[in-house]
């Protein structure tokens, strides 16, 4: 994983985990252990695809189905789109 998705996702644990003193997440939680293997229902993850190895016009679509569903089990719903440069012009559009 990227670093900047790391700290993104880090970002995400920690307001998934408002429960903790520090915020800081406790890692026993449901919330994560789903953040842990990658499947918490709040958290999007948008990677390239395909040969051309960059991020297409369907997956930023996504988001916004993503964002309109009801939030599963946090307080939040999070996107994180990495490397965003790697959007082809009509997806960065």
């Amino acid at each position: 994983m990227a670093t900047a998705t790391m700290v993104t996702v880090a970002t995400a644990n920690r307001k998934y985990n408002a429960s903790q003193a520090q915020g800081d997440a406790c890692g026993e939680c449901r919330n994560c252990h789903l953040l842990a293997v990658g499947t918490h229902p709040d958290l999007l993850k948008i990677n390239p695809v395909g040969k051309s190895n960059s991020i297409v016009v369907d997956q930023i679509r996504e988001i916004s189905r993503f964002l309109g569903l009801t939030k599963q089990s946090a307080g939040y719903k999070t996107v994180v789109i990495s490397p965003a440069e790697r959007m082809n012009v009509n997806a960065a559009n």
